[in-house]
């Protein structure tokens, strides 16, 4: 049986997602971020996808660097100033909350990459397909544009390169048409395919009527199982943020502390349990993958 969450049915799995979205949204405390960064990141590496894309999340790191240091030197709300930096303040609550946002940027993203990793095209078309047939095509194709179009551009920069177009030699102006040349045959290309498949997309009926699955998902214990665990688990999130446990207030004055009380720790265990059974499932069906090899 496999436990991961690429067997796992479509419904219990979006809805996890979306749950883990969120609640980095609605927990903007230390123990909180820290816990589901850590997660995304470990999930992704069980996964294999921070091995595979380690440049995609260096450009994360990069990105929440950005946001701490940007936010300091935009907001200059708080109640302790820290120093003078160009006769503007750098204040306690900016820095501290900067901290959050590039946390909170970081896990999310992380999030969406173990998404790309788990929903392939026909869960999309599983889950949406029959709502609206339009929109869960135009989903499945945006969520593979990413990764195609940087494959797309790697084959052309090899082609041409041979003709001695280059972005990376020459001078700046060269390297800006270079540049332009290397998007121009990317967007014919992307574009050309894109009305091939409209168009056949078209004669083969898409849309007209009733859609047959093309997988037909099914119910099973692990999915039950899963299920009861998440719903029970983000509903102990849930009213937590409702009577507004788990807060660390930055603005208009630093007031937040790093202790929990008993019932706030009871709301970070759920969040914890939340955030970890993927990473737990994962882990078990690689142990039992790598101790029968």
């Amino acid at each position: 049986m496999n436990l991961t969450l690429r067997h796992i049915h479509p419904i219990p799995c979006f809805f996890y997602y979306t749950g883990a979205v969120a609640f980095c949204f609605l927990f903007q405390h230390p123990w909180f971020l820290l816990t589901s960064a850590a997660a995304s990141l470990l999930l992704n590496a069980v996964q294999g996808s921070l091995r595979a894309k380690r440049k995609l999340f260096l450009f994360f790191i990069i990105m929440s660097l950005v946001t701490l240091l940007i936010n300091p030197l935009l907001s200059h709300r708080g109640a302790h100033i820290l120093f003078y930096f160009w006769d503007q303040p750098i204040t306690l609550e900016a820095v501290i909350y900067g901290v959050f946002s590039a946390f909170t940027l970081f896990a999310v993203l992380s999030w969406f990459v173990s998404i790309q990793h788990v929903f392939s095209s026909d869960k999309i078309l599983h889950l949406f397909g029959s709502v609206s047939p339009k929109g869960a095509l135009l989903l499945s194709m945006a969520l593979r544009s990413f990764p195609l179009l940087t494959k797309r551009f790697r084959q052309i920069a090899v082609v041409q390169r041979t003709k001695g177009v280059n972005v990376l030699e020459g001078s700046l102006r060269k390297r800006l048409n270079d540049g332009m040349k290397f998007v121009q045959l990317v967007l014919t290309w992307t574009l050309e395919e894109g009305l091939q498949t409209a168009d056949s997309m078209k004669a083969r009926g898409y849309g007209s009527g009733v859609r047959t699955q093309f997988w037909p998902y099914t119910w099973k214990k692990q999915d039950l199982f899963f299920t009861l665990i998440v719903v029970l688990a983000g509903l102990g999130c849930l009213s937590g943020w409702f009577f507004g446990l788990a807060r660390f207030e930055v603005y208009p004055r630093l007031s937040g502390t790093m202790s929990l009380s008993y019932l706030e720790w009871a709301i970070y265990g759920c969040f914890f349990i939340y955030f970890t059974i993927p990473l737990l499932m994962e882990g078990v069906d690689l142990w039992k993958w790598r101790s029968s090899n």
